[in-house]
């Protein structure tokens, strides 16, 4: 799912036309605080976001969005006098944007944009097609429920780091947990999702095990 985050509301429901028009699902909200609260009740895997808007505007929640749903990605629309805005919100670590699109939109331009961030995600032998939510290893398909999906595709998105229960439950389900009720939430999905990996790939610790620090998807660099 889509959110589109704009005060104007024909920019809104133009992006929206778009969207469902290639085949994408998309809400809407007229304000960051208001995106804020919908994120609190949802998932979203992508948020269009202005930079301009009253309130908190496009930069507060860029800052802010992060408390509860740091794995969605953001695209940014600026109008050309924000352009070098939106390119500094490009910049930051895990809180960044990864694209931006100039007003007036480009309908070709946003509807690739976003099907390359929503088609699907891959590292190494390892891809998420999340059109169809289906993962494959070495471009063979296996299976997973949803929720070990979003705990897979999180791991896939940054590899090399460490993960503990509270910062896994809490971007799956956009609570803060304290290390005991967060382990007794998904100890026994990320013994699911790290059995299914090795079976899949005939490795063993796809997912490392840190004692007491948590867990890593252990990726080393490719030469190019």
């Amino acid at each position: 799912m889509i959110l589109i985050v704009d005060d104007d509301v024909g920019t809104r429901e133009l992006i929206s036309d778009i969207l469902r028009g290639a085949g994408f699902n998309a809400a809407e909200a007229k304000s960051a605080e208001q995106a804020l609260e919908m994120m609190r009740k949802a998932v979203y895997s992508l948020v269009i976001l202005d930079l301009r808007m009253p309130g908190m505007g496009g930069l507060g929640f860029l800052q802010a969005y992060q408390e509860i749903s740091p794995a969605t990605e953001v695209i940014v629309l600026t109008a050309y006098p924000d352009h070098k805005t939106a390119v500094n919100a490009l910049s930051g670590r895990r809180s960044a944007a990864v694209g931006y699109l100039e007003k007036p939109l480009d309908p070709r331009r946003l509807v690739t944009l976003v099907d390359s961030l929503e088609s699907q995600i891959e590292l190494g032998p390892w891809r998420i097609d999340r059109i169809r939510q289906i993962p494959y290893y070495q471009n063979k398909a296996f299976q997973l429920p949803p929720q070990l999906l979003d705990l897979f595709e999180y791991f896939l998105k940054y590899p090399n780091e460490r993960f503990d229960y509270p910062q896994l439950a809490h971007m799956i389900t956009g609570q803060k947990m304290d290390r005991t009720e967060a382990k007794g939430l998904l100890k026994t999905q990320m013994w699911r999702l790290r059995n299914t990996l090795d079976e899949v790939s005939g490795r063993k610790d796809v997912i490392d095990t840190i004692a007491r620090e948590g867990f890593c998807l252990a990726v080393k660099p490719r030469l190019e």
